[in-house]
């Protein structure tokens, strides 16, 4: 079985949501089977922080384009 990300695996302030960083975007799992519900194409993430109403996600990429991008979500 291959390894799904290398960065640690996180959940939603509420509970909603499994956060998954992969190498060229961040994927949101969610549901009964945590099938994708959202994925965020952005490159070199090493931490994302969702805001405790599950509205907005700020995604941390140092080596990206950008240092932090903020997500209405």
């Amino acid at each position: 079985m291959s390894k799904a990300s290398d960065k640690p695996i996180t959940w939603s302030p509420q509970g909603t949501y499994l956060i998954l960083i992969k190498p060229d975007k961040v994927v949101f799992l969610g549901g009964k089977e945590m099938t994708p519900i959202i994925v965020l194409p952005k490159h070199k993430v090493l931490h994302v922080k969702m805001s405790p109403c599950e509205k907005y996600v700020l995604t941390y990429s140092p080596m990206g384009d950008t240092c932090y991008t903020v997500w209405n979500f």
